[in-house]
């Protein structure tokens, strides 16, 4: 027999709500058994209430399986600070399961309590064993092999804890280990131990900030005294050597006297701008924790720009020589300041990433054009020598061996 059921529009709206008002009734107990099902080692000692109880269906008193704890251990990782250091830091918890741990009603007695906190003290004393051969490891890359060995330990020493004590019956079995464990966890945790660690040979960086340029005079000079703006680039490393990549954008103030080059004239204070493209090396030479050392040589192009032009020519249909420059060398030194230094050991995420604060200091050289000046026709020629200072913040990652 078949029932149709014939429902307004309203109707079944009502309907839906009232269904889902009941599986929210429903669902939400369920999430909340799961909310402290773990009673860890530390919150003190057991109590039968963090046991289930159940009913003996057999009379066997005798029977070994007269309750049962269910001991887990489990690991989480923190963040640990240590000076400008920062490293990834594996740490264990043993805790029993009050869902999976259990006791007969009629067996719940203070000597039966006693047993079962020798057996959960038991695994606690090996998961510290387990935590103090982390700390004691060197590389930190072997955590699965110490926690499985340590692990097999434990089960094995409370078996024979119960097969001693005859599964809780005797009493100086049980005070005997009662008393030995007391003396063992007494002591505090290890501290977390930094791991020692193997850069990769190849790494990568950037940096970006301050840049500022300071041109030696000639007698005849015709430069603004300094330049300043804003410098960013990029780096490549390989073991010690790094690779760098650098372009600033400056700005020079005002031209200090009237020339002509390529003859059109440069006006003083006419307002001038300048630009540099470099190309690298630099060498570790010292690399501590908090500084490195690093000195540095390089060529690139220094290039002069006339600002005012802009407003004097139109420069996307005419041919005026704007801007002047010429082949750069430089030399010079870098300074690393590491301020933050982040270290990660785990399969997932074996980097090595620095935050630093770069001092950068070198001499340059641009081989600037032939001009004529003014007040005088004859050639003349800047010594293109300038000193050269950035201060930027500077990334780099690398991998871990």
């Amino acid at each position: 027999m078949i029932v149709t059921i014939n429902m307004d529009w309203m109707s079944k709206q009502r309907l839906c709500l009232s269904i889902t008002a009941l599986v929210i009734l429903t669902v939400t107990p369920v999430q909340g058994q799961n909310e402290g099902s773990q009673r860890y080692w530390d919150e003190g000692p057991l109590e039968w209430s963090d046991f289930l109880t159940t009913r003996r269906t057999v009379t066997n008193l005798s029977s070994t399986a007269w309750s049962d704890i269910d001991v887990v251990w489990t690991l989480r990782s923190e963040t640990i600070d240590q000076g400008n250091y920062s490293f990834e830091h594996l740490f264990s918890l043993c805790s029993m399961n009050r869902y999976g741990s259990w006791v007969y009603e009629d067996a719940r007695t203070e000597t039966g309590l006693r047993y079962e906190q020798v057996i959960f003290d038991l695994y606690e004393l090996h998961r510290r064993y387990f935590q103090m051969a982390y700390e004691n490891s060197a590389a930190k890359d072997n955590t699965d092999e110490l926690w499985d060995i340590h692990f097999r330990r434990a089960k094995s020493a409370v078996e024979q804890f119960k097969q001693i004590s005859d599964y809780g019956r005797d009493t100086a079995v049980i005070a005997q280990y009662e008393q030995m464990l007391d003396g063992y966890l007494a002591y505090e945790e290890p501290e977390p131990v930094a791991p020692q660690y193997e850069l990769g040979q190849t790494g990568w960086g950037g940096h970006i900030g301050y840049f500022g340029e300071f041109f030696l005079h000639d007698a005849n000079s015709y430069l603004p005294a300094s330049a300043h703006g804003l410098g960013f680039g990029v780096e490549l490393d390989y073991n010690r050597l790094a690779v760098l990549a650098d372009f600033a954008v400056l700005f020079a103030g005002r031209q200090s006297e009237a020339f002509y080059y390529k003859n059109y004239r440069w006006e003083a204070n006419d307002w001038v701008n300048a630009f540099n493209l470099e190309l690298s090396a630099a060498y570790t030479l010292w690399n501590g924790r908090w500084l490195r050392l690093s000195p540095m040589a390089g060529v690139g192009a220094g290039l002069i720009e006339n600002g005012t032009f802009s407003s004097r020519y139109d420069l996307d249909y005419e041919d005026v020589p704007y801007q002047m420059g010429g082949i750069r060398m430089l030399a010079g030194v870098m300074l690393d300041w590491k301020y933050r230094v982040r270290l990660g050991f785990y399969d997932y995420d074996r980097v090595y990433t620095e935050k630093a604060l770069r001092l950068k200091c070198y001499v340059a050289r641009t081989k600037l054009p032939t001009v004529e000046k003014i007040s005088d026709t004859s050639p003349l020629t800047e010594s293109g020598y300038s000193i050269n200072v950035a201060l930027s913040w500077h990334f780099m990652a690398r991998e871990l061996k």
